[in-house]
């Protein structure tokens, strides 16, 4: 039998301090003093990365970055958002050199067990070989757990040096070490491709989503996965939850958004799950450190951050309610392309 799953072992409490100290730094040299935003000289403002639209209202202002949302579709995003030669040079700053290094390769096993091995299982469920493509794959956790079944003729796009080297001699796949866009793959070459985590941090969403349509041939798959704000740990932490956050995360979809930015993409054949396994004990964890205690009020609190027995089997059958309902924080959407 596996072992229980919880947010430490993928997130170790130490290096995940010192992550943050990092990031926080990063942060503040980013910052003017005297307005507590971002430096006007580092930033450009954007459109909706869903509909284009220019028609928004400011949501909340969180680390100096400003999130708004499109009056049009409702989608929750950053704008403005760093200048493409200032948020490449973030992508190389020592917090996420620090992040690679001391938390996605030291959980690399835990999370191809708990994370990546469901992932290809899915994949899996709807096709039976071929050739697959997985868009942003860090480390190549997915292209490692994938290349342990023959079937595949697996290919990763990787920009990040760090990350496409370790991938490039670790894993047993053609490892690509620039943007999607500079590759040669010709349209329709193949039968899956896949973007992990990827879509949130993407300053135009929309290009890249078109790209990956052209590369899939008819009757092929496309799965996508992001947060999803719309899901229990977002309404219940609301800002402060740790995935909200800019530089990082620069576009916020829930079901409804994600379907209409694929929709646009050209996909109408697409299906949306929750496989979330950790709802509640982020928010556990987020409440025991005061956050989001308003939101969640006293009843809510104690069902979630009591020790007591009847008060973990609230929270396993909550868990399962929650994956069950498309509610989950993190989401995957299932894509044909006819």
């Amino acid at each position: 039998m596996s072992k229980e799953f919880s947010p430490n072992d993928i997130r170790p409490e130490e290096a995940e301090k010192k992550y943050l100290e990092l990031y926080k730094k990063e942060l503040d040299s980013m910052l003017n003093p005297e307005t507590g935003l971002v430096k006007e000289e580092l930033i450009m403002g954007r459109e909706c990365p869903v509909c284009n639209a220019d028609d928004y209202g400011t949501e909340f202002i969180k680390d100096g970055f400003t999130f708004v949302k499109c009056n049009k579709c409702q989608m929750l995003y950053v704008n403005p958002t760093l200048k493409n030669d200032e948020l490449e040079k973030y992508y190389n700053c020592e917090a996420i050199s620090f992040y690679e290094k001391n938390i996605l390769l030291k959980t690399r096993e835990i999370r191809n067990e708990k994370i990546f091995m469901p992932r290809v299982q899915l994949v899996e469920k709807y096709v039976s070989k071929g050739k697959i493509l997985d868009v942003g794959c860090a480390i190549g956790n997915f292209l490692e757990c994938v290349v342990r079944n023959p079937i595949w003729e697996a290919y990763g796009v990787e920009p990040n040096k760090f990350a496409a080297d370790y991938a490039k001699e670790n894993v047993k796949a053609k490892i690509y070490d620039c943007m999607l866009e500079e590759t040669d793959f010709e349209d329709e070459s193949f039968d899956v491709v896949t973007l992990w985590e990827t879509v949130e941090h993407l300053q135009k969403p929309l290009e890249l989503l078109e790209y990956c349509w052209r590369l899939i041939r008819k009757g092929g798959l496309f799965f996508i996965s992001t947060p999803n704000v719309g899901g229990f740990e977002f309404k219940m932490i609301g800002k402060e939850h740790f995935n909200i956050g800019a530089p990082n995360h620069l576009n916020y979809f829930d079901t409804k958004t994600i379907k209409e930015v694929l929709n646009r993409t050209g996909f109408s054949d697409i299906s949306i799950i929750t496989p979330g396994k950790l709802d509640v004990e982020n928010v556990r964890s987020l409440l025991k450190q005061g956050k989001g205690l308003e939101k969640a009020g006293e009843f809510l609190t104690e069902m979630l951050i009591s020790d007591d027995l009847e008060n973990d089997l609230f929270r396993k059958n909550l868990q399962i309610f929650i994956s069950e309902n498309n509610l989950s924080g993190n989401m995957v959407a299932i894509c044909k392309k006819v």
